[in-house]
């Protein structure tokens, strides 16, 4: 695979020469700088083949520091420890800002001799069909144990030199994300005692720290200047912005800066490509934007008299999202700072909008308790506040236990829809359809009384047996067709909307007519023959307990007769799915009952002598009726 790899890098060298003989420079400075070695033959046979490996040899370059050239051996590496939020949340503190960082830090690291063999690499040698040999004797670009190996090494010695130098280690534990140094004060006196520190401990441990960047013209003349390798880009405005830890920062406005220029014809036609063009080209004003890179830039740590942090959390059905500013007070005024924020995309999965409120409550919880360890200034006072300014969280909760409490105390205002009828109290349609026109009197009646108008004290009439059925069908739509209703009726106003297509009803071509009843359309709108509830049947949700009480109603006018007969029945006027099958197994229930009945069985009387007389002419006997 070494060799196969090598081959294909070749290819490469040959389309561009120039690259080939930067790597070769490097090779040498490396041999030079005793990070490897050539291997010779003996040295090779003498170690153990079950300990020789040879890894894949690579080149990365980085488009934005096209000058540079990195060689890695194939191996995937992740970094743990110190998150780079929590980096560029200690650099945005105070208003002196200092950017360094470890030169060739893997390189530093040497390997024991008996390790080294595993470390082995090919390289062309004098012509093509020869190939050298090489051994890494250092720690190496893509090997996973390197960033913690470094890590570790750099974190002993500072912890050997706390004793005499503690800011120094504090900066060098805590400030460094892997070979980069990023750290704030509040004077130029500070930055450059702290910084003097940090560069002997690291030079005591065989580091070397360089590219030193600040907003402070006087703290690079007294740590050293700029050096000639770090990255510059130069603005329309002659400014230059400074890459830090992926950030472009703007040392002499001191303020972060967004670029979204793409150079098209260097973009490959890939799906990726396409949308990195398309968004460069959307958001045009994006390089407008600057966010300054302190906090308070005018003040000093000692400056602000109170420090309050806020996060405010909202959730959508698209994306839910959790945003953290400080609110200080600096010699008597206010002053606010966006920190950062979090956003999250909703998932492919539905999911209610309280939930997403939740999930944006979690995140916000999880910031918080991030922002709080990962600043030295101190917060007096935390609040977690949902989009509608609830307030879910208050100061009196520690930082460790905020996740936690959250849980528990998070409140949410949700409109939720009662059922107005406890459907189950009522075991006869007749005397729910009486109960709900008794109900509607007394409405009208308060209505009336306020007006001083004559109240109604007779029977129920018709007109308000209809208006009872009426609230009826409505309310069982709603319960089971909430949101349909809720379309339909704005269709009815006019608003452009249309059901779902996964929607129970949608075949049905539903609408919703003068008493808010939700009916179905038919082909028979034209008969004049028919009543108008045949024309366009009420739709009746299959298994609700006003659907069973109506279908009962109609075994008991009719009897109990057979399913064809109530089915047709109810059909004239309602439309309830699969209400056959429906039907039959209600017919069933009436006949286990009827078989299950006990019926008292009366004795029969025998019949009179005339009636049993053989052989006499037809009305030979008659009786007659007295009354």
């Amino acid at each position: 695979m070494a060799v196969r790899r090598l081959r294909c890098l070749e290819k490469r060298f040959k389309a561009n020469p120039a690259i080939f003989e930067k790597v070769q420079r490097q090779i040498v400075q490396y041999q030079q700088k005793g990070y490897i070695h050539e291997a010779s033959k003996q040295e090779l046979t003498a170690v153990d083949p079950g300990k020789r490996w040879y890894l894949p040899i690579g080149i990365v370059q980085n488009p934005k520091k096209p000058n540079k050239i990195r060689i890695v051996w194939d191996a995937a590496a992740t970094v743990d420890g110190i998150s780079l939020n929590n980096v560029l949340w200690g650099f945005r503190e105070r208003k002196i800002a200092v950017v360094g960082d470890i030169m060739e830090m893997f390189h530093q690291l040497k390997m024991r001799r008996e390790d080294r063999y595993s470390q082995l690499f090919l390289w062309p040698g004098e012509n093509a069909a020869s190939l050298k040999t090489f051994v890494i004797d250092v720690a190496t670009f893509g090997s996973t144990s390197s960033p913690c190996s470094a890590q570790y090494v750099k974190n002993l010695n500072a912890a050997e030199h706390a004793e005499v130098y503690p800011r120094a280690a504090e900066a060098i534990e805590r400030r460094h994300y892997v070979d980069d140094y990023l750290q704030s004060f509040d004077s130029e006196e500070e930055a450059c005692q702290v910084v003097e520190e940090v560069k002997l401990v690291h030079r005591r441990g065989g580091f070397t720290i360089r590219n030193w960047l600040s907003n402070s013209v006087a703290v690079l003349r007294r740590v050293g200047e700029v050096s000639a390798g770090t990255v510059k880009i130069v603005d329309n405005g002659g400014s230059q912005i400074e890459r830090v830890l992926g950030m472009q920062w703007m040392a002499s406005e001191d303020v972060f800066v967004f670029s979204n220029e793409v150079d098209v014809a260097a973009v490959t036609p890939t799906k990726r490509g396409i949308l990195r063009c398309l968004w460069a080209t959307k958001f045009k004003q994006l390089r407008a934007i600057q966010i300054p890179r302190a906090y308070f830039p005018s003040a000093t740590a000692t400056d602000i008299e109170d420090l309050q942090l806020h996060i405010f959390v909202d959730g959508s059905e698209t994306a839910y999202a959790c945003v953290a500013y400080f609110r200080a007070v600096i010699q008597g005024n206010f002053h606010c700072a966006l920190v950062g924020g979090k956003t999250k995309v909703a998932p492919l999965k539905a999911l209610s909008i309280p939930r997403l409120e939740l999930q944006a409550a979690l995140i916000g919880c999880r910031l918080m308790k991030t922002l709080c360890n990962s600043h030295s200034l101190p917060i007096s006072r935390r609040s977690l506040v949902q989009g509608a300014g609830i307030p879910v969280e208050s100061s009196q909760v520690e930082p460790e236990q905020v996740e936690e409490e959250i849980r528990q105390c998070n409140v949410h205002l949700v409109a939720e829809r009662s059922e107005v009828i406890d459907w189950h109290r009522f075991s006869k349609f007749k005397r729910l359809r009486r109960t709900v026109a008794y109900a509607h009197r007394f409405v009208d009646n308060c209505r009336r009384k306020i007006l001083k108008q004559p109240l109604q004290s007779s029977h129920v009439n018709q007109e308000e047996f209809i208006k009872a059925e009426n609230t009826l069908w409505r309310l069982a739509q709603q319960a089971e067709f909430p949101e349909e209703m809720f379309q339909l009726q704005q269709a009815k106003e006019g608003r452009k909307t249309k059901l779902d297509k996964t929607s129970r009803i949608y075949k049905l071509s539903p609408f919703i007519d003068e008493a808010g009843v939700a009916r179905m359309d038919t082909r028979i709108a034209e008969a004049v023959f028919v009543s108008y509830d045949t024309k366009f049947p009420i739709i009746l949700p299959k298994g609700h307990r006003l659907t069973n009480l109506v279908i009962e109603w109609y075994h008991r006018y009719y009897l109990h007769a057979n399913n064809e007969t109530v089915i047709n029945e109810v059909r004239q006027r309602f439309h309830i799915p699969v209400f056959g099958r429906w039907c039959g197994i209600s017919q069933k229930v009436y006949a286990v009952q009827s078989n299950e009945s006990e019926t008292d069985v009366s004795e029969r009387s025998t019949l009179p002598e005339a009636r049993l007389s053989p052989h006499i002419r037809p009305f030979s006997f008659v009786g007659l009726d007295p009354s």
